[in-house]
């Protein structure tokens, strides 16, 4: 028994053993870091796109008034779709770990991601469409006012 305690003993101590948990520990740390990067970076990008884009839909007859705040429109709009490859990231980047819990739930998790990443585009690009649908408002003479005004 004490012989098979100093070889462990030995082999936990041992140079070469010590140099490859580091380097997992390592790898392991600043794959960690870049998937909370990714979170942070998901945070402030949507929430800054999301706060340009309904600065200028929130107003009342926001369509008549695009086409003067379509830069903000358009700069909040590429801010949304900027959060789709940061999404993509953070998927990918997950799928080896939330694999360790099975690949069916590994598969599930990437399917959602990419759900999620198709509808959020599909807002971002309706948004856009909003663009030209002021623009023909504005040629066809302006909004009208409603009557309950």
């Amino acid at each position: 028994m004490a012989t098979l305690d100093r070889t462990l003993s030995k082999e936990a101590f041992s140079p070469a053993l010590t140099a490859q948990r580091s380097a997992s520990m390592g790898s392991r740390m600043t794959y960690s870091r870049l998937i909370g990067a990714l979170f942070l970076a998901g945070f402030v990008v949507y929430g800054v796109g999301f706060g340009l884009t309904s600065s200028v839909t929130g107003a009342p007859d926001f369509l008549s008034t695009i086409s003067a705040h379509q830069s903000t429109l358009v700069l909040g709009t590429f801010l949304l779709l900027l959060n789709t490859p940061v999404d993509v990231g953070k998927a990918v980047l997950f799928f080896p770990i939330v694999e360790n819990y099975g690949k069916r739930t590994a598969l599930a998790y990437l399917a959602a991601i990419i759900v999620e990443v198709v509808l959020l585009t599909v807002g971002a690009l309706c948004l856009l469409m909003l663009v030209p649908l002021s623009q023909q408002g504005v040629d066809a003479g302006g909004a009208k006012p409603s009557a309950h005004s």
